[in-house]
């Protein structure tokens, strides 16, 4: 195929040329005039696609546009993609300033600049990444830096989208470029290797970026060919302080743990790296940089495994390591970190984390009047905690049991060790060796040594260890089914989870624990991850059957409370959490889901009891209060939910959630700005769809629709089935005339989602009211007038519903129904600062009855 080469001047579908900018291997880039739009884009020739046959140009253009999927400030937007006269082209945002190469100019950037720069450069990965895209080509020369100071990622993922067919493995010769596939200088181990790449490949590209931008050369300096391709496989490069030593010791350990070979021993996720980055720039010692640490851990733990073992020993040997223990406070706040496997091994790593699991509900059972607080296994894994240090920033810790184990055969080693996180001192350590046939004597084997060097008492009235209730194998395949289930956010882990429970079911077909925790699998599934009914059904399902196996199960009430909860029959989930709170009444989450459903069936002061019971339970602990500070919100007290969200912080200060909860309540008080810096907070520490999706409330509030926009859309790339933020795009979109289409899109699709709900739990009043909204923007007035009445014959004086019934009203021209749901709403606890700047009322701004209704009570409401 001949290529013509465009001429400035010339027009490529509806953009201008108007000068060359940059070329290289990829294209040749231009700065265009987008003549529909009327503004200047960045344009680049793609005629390297001539290479490609016509189903790998089609999977091209797929490609090409889903990069169109990211928007976040420091990525270059990808407008569109066309052909032309034989031209192939990408149309992306124009960035002025200069790239990162030339910026450097053989000079080291000064640390704060490195920093402010390192961390625009993790949070634009962190979103393409979270929206599954990889860059695969990361370099200065792919980084502009804008006279403002803002970094954009340019050119993203085109260096795979533009490797040719055949291009399959790196083959010679090699060049600056390889295979059309990266820059050797700034291509991972694995890339190099014909590995496929995956996120933690961008991480040490962005590695090399912050040792050039430290030290003005590559971490191997001037090596070329197959000299730089084996420095990259099996050097270490020059530490960055010997070369410039102005730069902190934590800066070089951020880089080097960017740089490990092993992806596993690299940042987990640009997440990471952006909290240390910005740790560093504050001031704080990097949370995550100690790959040196973890190496020389690992090494001695592999050694400790390649000590004989006599395989003929039968029961649990135990070769004791301790030393003399530190003093510790009177209230211990605990964590008990996922034991990892030392292989890495993911079926390992899972039977690790159902024996963390396990473990510290036997801690909890065990301890003598709450003086022993615990941090449950799921929160440290949704933190993302690994280490003391971690645990003790997130969650106030003031001790951690850290473990490890090894599989060889029919051997299992453990290795525990007591860390105080304030001093680093080892408190006690031990080595458990026994029989994997035998994993009930090394479970509790590791229990009553751990628990002895606890400084607290143990419980006089706690029952003593109970004959296993399954064999060995079945227990094996449950305990690797909870360390799943634990880190059920991780892709497939639910059916992980699901398989193994099977696995145990399939062995003893009696074991009702097994049965219950394939019920709670599936109906996380139904809750968290968006499956259908079916999931529901199955959850049900297993859960009447461990029952039917053992009525005096607890975990299986609150199975089958979970699956009547999610169904909205809340009388029956009030029965079933009271039965399993009778039977083990120590259980704090069980007694959140009781004061939830408590709430839900409208017995208000019952379900303040119980979450003060759950306080009383874990007074440390800060999901309580993070649970009450909601059970609050949603009654509209929101003085008393700032104050419960207060104390969840106070407790967790790097816990993400506190501050996105404490933002919502502030926006609800019409404290926009505030709810704003504490959205921004909580993003900082951990992107998350509902801090975006409050971000984008508080921004719409503000008028400020673009903002909102942005925002709304950062949620749905980390959750596309969240029918609310759906919604508030369609709300957002809504106020800009030329954009009603995409608003009736937006609402069309949280109808969608919500309705799938609402086929499950026909009693959701919030979901049966702001769809009655959406069908009302969307002007089906029947269907919105009836699922209107139905949420107000459900919960007649629920604030939300009332205010949602005001702009349905207002919206069909309706002014004494919407002044009357206006004046109940206010009524039952609705935010008249929200009511005010609800942009659905702008137009009643001067009437006398709408400024009598807001004068009663514009102060924050309590």
């Amino acid at each position: 195929m001949t290529v013509s080469t465009p001429a400035i001047g010339q027009v490529l579908g509806h953009y201008r040329l108007l000068e060359k900018v940059g070329s290289g291997g990829m294209g040749v880039v231009y700065r265009a005039h987008d003549e529909q739009l009327d503004r200047d884009v960045a344009l680049k020739t793609l005629p390297r696609l001539s290479l490609l046959s016509d189903t790998a140009r089609r999977q091209f253009r797929r490609e090409a546009l889903n990069l169109a999927r990211i928007s976040d400030a420091n990525v270059s937007m990808a407008f569109d993609f066309g052909s032309d006269n034989g031209i192939d082209y990408l149309v992306t945002e124009f960035v002025s300033g200069l790239n990162l190469e030339a910026k450097i100019a053989g000079r080291p950037l000064q640390e704060s600049e490195i920093l402010n720069l390192g961390k625009q450069l993790a949070s634009g990965l962190e979103s393409a990444h979270a929206g599954g895209i990889i860059h695969r080509d990361l370099k200065p020369g792919n980084l502009k830096v804008t006279p403002e100071g803002k970094l954009k990622i340019l050119d993203f993922g085109l260096a795979y989208l533009m490797r040719p067919e055949s291009d399959t493995t790196p083959t010679a010769p090699l060049s600056s470029t390889f295979s059309d596939a990266g820059t050797i200088p700034y291509m991972s181990p694995e890339q190099l290797k014909g590995q496929t790449p995956d996120t933690r490949s961008d991480l040490w590209s962005a590695g090399a970026v912050l040792y050039e931008m430290s030290t003005a050369r590559r971490p191997f300096g001037e090596l070329t060919g197959t000299a730089l391709v084996a420095a990259i496989l099996n050097d270490d490069p020059v530490r960055p302080r010997v070369l410039n030593p102005k730069i902190s010791d934590g800066l070089e350990r951020v880089i080097l743990r960017a740089l490990q070979k092993d992806p596993k021993e690299r940042y987990h996720s640009a997440g990471d790296l952006r909290l240390d980055l910005t740790g560093l720039a504050t001031g704080t010692a990097p949370i995550y940089a100690s790959a040196d640490a973890t190496s020389r851990r690992r090494r001695l733990l592999y050694v400790l495994a390649s000590v004989a073992i006599l395989f003929g020993i039968i029961g649990v040997a135990l070769q004791s390591s301790r030393r003399h223990a530190a003093p510790l406070p009177e209230e211990t706040m605990m964590a008990v970190l996922p034991f990892e496997s030392v292989t890495n091994d993911s079926s390992a790593n899972a039977l690790g984390l159902g024996l963390t699991e396990t473990l510290s509900a036997k801690m909890v059972q065990a301890s003598d009047g709450g003086r022993l607080q615990l941090v449950s296994t799921r929160d440290l894994i949704a933190q993302g905690v690994r280490t003391s240090d971690q645990a003790r920033r997130e969650f106030g810790t003031n001790i951690v049991l850290e473990g490890s184990l090894q599989q060889e055969g029919p051997r299992i080693r453990i290795t525990w060790h007591l860390v105080d996180p304030r001093t680093h001192r080892q408190i006690a350590a031990n080595t458990i060796t026994g029989d994997a046939g035998n994993i009930f004597g090394l479970q509790d084997a590791l229990f009553e040594e751990v628990l002895a060097k606890l400084p607290v008492a143990s419980d006089p009235q706690r029952p003593a260890a109970q004959p296993p209730e399954t064999n060995p194998a079945a227990y094996d395949f449950y305990l690797r089914g909870r360390g799943y289930l634990e880190e059920y956010q991780q892709p497939d882990n639910l059916d992980n989870a699901i398989t193994q429970f099977n696995s145990a079911i399939a062995i003893d077909k009696n074991y009702a624990r097994a049965f219950a925790a394939s019920g709670i699998a599936y109906a996380l599934g139904f809750q968290q991850k968006n499956r259908g009914e079916d999931w529901i059904n199955k959850a049900k399902s297993n859960c009447d059957q461990a029952l039917a196996l053992d009525p005096q199960l607890a975990e299986a009430h609150t199975c089958l409370g979970d699956v009547f909860y999610s169904r909205g029959n809340y009388p029956d989930a009030i029965k079933e959490f009271q039965r399993a709170l009778d039977i083990d009444h120590r259980s704090d989450e069980t007694l959140r889901l009781l004061a939830s459903s408590y709430q839900k069936s409208g017995n208000t002061p019952a379900a303040e009891d119980a979450f003060r019971k759950a306080i009383a339970l874990r007074p440390e602990y800060w999901a309580v209060y993070s649970a009450f500070g909601t059970f609050y919100f949603s009654q509209a007290r929101y003085t008393d939910a700032a104050a419960m969200f207060q104390k969840a912080i106070e407790r967790a200060p790097r816990n993400y959630r506190g501050y996105s909860n404490l933002g919502a309540i502030y926006l609800l008080q019409g404290r926009y700005q505030e709810s704003v810096d504490q959205l921004h907070r909580s993003v900082e520490l951990r992107p998350t769809a509902e801090a975006y999706g409050n971000l984008g409330a508080a921004q719409f509030y503000m008028h400020r629709y673009e903002d909102s926009a942005d925002s709304l859309r950062n949620a749905l790339k980390l959750d596309d089935k969240d029918w609310l933020n759906w919604g508030n795009l369609g709300d957002t979109l809504q106020q800009n005339p030329a954009k009603r289409a995409d608003a009736a899109a937006a609402y069309t699709k949280a109808i969608q989602l919500a309705n799938a709900r609402l086929e499950v739990n026909p009693q959701d009043t919030l979901a049966l009211a702001f769809t009655a909204d959406y069908y009302a923007m969307l002007n089906q007035q029947p269907k919105a007038q009836e699922r209107l009445q139905r949420a107000l014959e459900i919960t007649p004086s629920d604030a939300d519903v009332l205010f949602r019934a005001a702009i349905l009203n207002n919206h069909f021209g309706d002014s004494e129904k919407t002044f009357d749901f206006l004046k109940k709403a206010v009524a039952a606890g609705y935010s008249p600062t929200v009511i005010r700047d609800t942009p659905d009322f702008d137009h009643l701004a001067a009437d006398p009855r709408f400024k009598a209704l807001l004068s009663k009570a514009m102060q924050p409401q309590g």
